[in-house]
């Protein structure tokens, strides 16, 4: 399995393809679930949920944007020309051998059975699949022998992680286990863990906890120049400060109403939205509110600070309680703010102060 140095252009992390008649409701579950949870953004290809004629350009799309593809092969995959189709397409491959990988090799015992059927119908899109079926058993893969499927599907994504981050399958003794702290605190973001790994890689395994602390605890230069590559890329200003407004002040709101409010500042917030949901910096979550991932919040709200780090005032918002309290103790101009930050009576108490939102060199009143 190669990783190439490049992650940017990848929306998905995993293709996932497999039979669900064999794997879907169990197995195959089980290891999405865990890749999503290991913060691996997977798309599903399963031949029991993606059949219709109208996904197939979304399927297509998903291939190329793909990182790395992991194939489940079991007992019955060959007997599915839609997965053998889906096969012959894939070009890198991690297989994941449900079954001997010797019965995918030679088309034995259920795959010959299956092949002999294909024949039938077409000799020539059959062999086009048994070439395939043999390339991809050259490659070698992980078999599940009798035992527990969740210890195999947690030493599938240790495996894949350990790859990503070290470059190889098994790192030395008491690394994995500050590794997987290193994938939650990153939440498999890919330029946030190669960044934590360059940053890691000289460090004494000793000092790993200490390091670690100070990762969580302050946005490590390194992951914030790497992250602010997706705002930098934002197609214009009011794109920019649509997605500051929300990460500073919008976070597990309801995306209509902050609509509502955002559309008062004409920054079209409801395209907005979606443009940032398909970037991937935003997430509609349930009962339709907002989420962004903590390493992009805090992203976006560095950008605040460093406009200003050492006088909240001068800064274009104020997110912190207790940086709103001081500059308006000390009468001090606040170009933005969240009422939710304080009651709204403290703030009309300071009659003095007025509330505004900057644009360009332009100050405009918000009512």
């Amino acid at each position: 399995m190669a990783f190439s140095t490049s992650w940017s252009q990848y929306n998905y992390h995993v293709f996932l393809s497999l039979r669900g008649k064999d794997t879907g409701k169990g197995f195959g579950d089980h290891l999405y679930t865990a890749l999503e949870q290991a913060g691996f953004h997977t798309f599903r290809d399963d031949d029991e949920i993606v059949r219709r004629e109208e996904l197939d350009i979304e399927l297509q799309k998903a291939m190329q944007e793909s990182k790395l593809f992991l194939v489940v092969f079991s007992k019955d995959f060959a007997s599915s020309t839609w997965c053998l189709d889906q096969l012959v397409k894939i070009m890198d491959l991690r297989p994941v051998f449900y079954v001997d990988p010797m019965l995918v090799s030679d088309q034995a015992d259920s795959y010959a059975a299956a092949f002999a059927s294909h024949e039938e119908n077409s000799k020539e899109k059959a062999e086009i699949w048994r070439a395939a079926l043999r390339e991809v058993s050259d490659l070698g893969g992980m078999v599940l022998q009798d035992g527990y499927q969740a210890e195999f599907v947690q030493d599938i994504v240790k495996e894949l992680f350990s790859q990503h981050v070290f470059g190889k399958a098994n790192p030395n003794d008491g690394f994995m286990e500050h590794s997987l702290r290193a994938v939650k605190y990153c939440c498999g973001i890919p330029l946030a863990l190669r960044e934590w790994g360059t940053f890691l890689s000289d460090i004494d395994i000793s000092e790993w906890n200490n390091a670690l602390d100070k990762l969580e605890a302050i946005l490590h230069n390194g992951i914030f120049k790497v992250l602010r590559v997706s705002y930098d890329s934002l197609k214009d200003d009011l794109a920019r400060r649509l997605f500051l407004h929300i990460a500073c002040f919008f976070i597990g709101m309801e995306s209509d109403y902050v609509t509502k409010i955002l559309d008062g500042c004409e920054l079209f917030a409801k395209a907005g939205i979606q443009d940032l949901v398909d970037r991937f910096l935003l997430t509609i979550g349930e009962n339709n509110r907002l989420i962004m991932h903590p390493l992009l919040r805090d992203m976006a709200r560095e950008i605040v600070r460093q406009e200003s780090p050492d006088d909240p005032g001068r800064r274009s918002r104020l997110w912190s309680h207790d940086d709103s309290i001081s500059v308006l103790r000390e009468n001090t101009v606040c170009v933005y703010f969240c009422a939710s930050l304080a009651p709204f009576s403290f703030f009309i108490s300071h009659l003095s102060l007025m509330f505004y939102e900057l644009v360009g060199e332009v100050l405009k009143y918000l009512t």
